[in-house]
């Protein structure tokens, strides 16, 4: 399953012409989704985060939960 979600996720970014050399992928898996990630930014050199939500409310489809917890 990860490694399925780790080349879709560069099949999504390939569009984006993204330099490879200042972009890394990755897939977390945990309890809280919003915990995981700031845990990996906070001990890893992250600058920006992208985050999807699948929501089709208004306000969570700009900002899901995990996305509203992150900012």
């Amino acid at each position: 399953v990860y490694l399925q979600r780790l080349v879709a996720l560069k099949d999504w970014a390939r569009p984006l012409h993204l330099p490879e050399d200042r972009i890394s992928y990755h897939v977390l898996e945990a309890v809280s989704p919003a915990d995981a990630i700031l845990n990996y930014a906070e001990h890893n050199d992250v600058g920006h985060i992208v985050v999807g939500a699948r929501s089709s409310s208004a306000i969570r489809r700009h900002l899901g939960s995990v996305s509203t917890k992150v900012v």
